[in-house]
């Protein structure tokens, strides 16, 4: 502990996790942004073309050009064959969308977490319980984001391709072991850090 204090002082730490707070928020507020472009089509994919494959975005007129201008992504490898008249039908589209919102929303509620901690940090509130529950939720968001959303993105891949013309298909999961073991580690810290909130309660009971 002692060598901890020496390396991050307290004053230092404090104004880290208001740094931070506000990292949280800017984030949040990237991938609600992230959310409007994709709903406005501007989401890339990969289309194969007679000319070859490109990364192109719905909303443009164009799929034998790459895509110009400002775009989302998952971060997954999605690839999309167009339809008998040579387009992208809105069913497919909205699946892209949809895709993008199961990716971004559990990153977006686990940063929400993490900025409550950092709030608390901040204000000298650091060793309690609602910092536990802060971080637990915080790690649950992630173990799901790393276990659970790669299998909706299929499902939805799959689901969208028996109503449209065009089909759409995703390869996900490549960040899962980067997302799951943080995720795991953040439960197992809140766990720490509530039974040692327990135990100062119970010591500040007896005396």
């Amino acid at each position: 502990m002692n060598v901890t204090s020496k390396i991050i002082p307290e004053r230092l730490a404090k104004a880290a996790c208001m740094i931070m707070k506000f990292f949280c928020y800017f984030a949040i507020a990237f991938y609600l942004l992230g959310f409007v472009l994709s709903l406005m089509g501007r989401q890339s994919f990969t289309v194969h073309t007679n000319e070859g494959a490109y990364e192109v975005i719905y909303a443009q007129e164009n799929y034998e050009v790459p895509a110009e201008g400002m775009k989302v992504s998952t971060g997954d490898q999605i690839y999309v064959q167009r339809n008998a008249q040579g387009r992208i039908d809105g069913m497919t589209q909205a699946g892209l969308s949809l895709m993008y919102a199961v990716h971004a929303l559990p990153i977006g509620v686990s940063l929400w977490f993490l900025s409550r901690v950092c709030v608390n940090v901040s204000g000298g509130v650091i060793f309690t319980r609602k910092n536990a529950q802060y971080l637990f939720y915080y790690g649950l968001a992630q173990c799901f984001a790393a276990l659970a959303v790669p299998f909706i993105k299929l499902l939805i891949c799959g689901a969208v391709n028996q109503f449209t013309t065009s089909s759409v298909f995703v390869a996900t999961g490549q960040d899962l072991w980067n997302i799951l073991i943080p995720g795991v580690a953040f439960v197992i810290a809140a766990y720490i850090i509530d039974y040692g909130a327990q135990l100062q309660d119970e010591v500040d009971h007896t005396l």
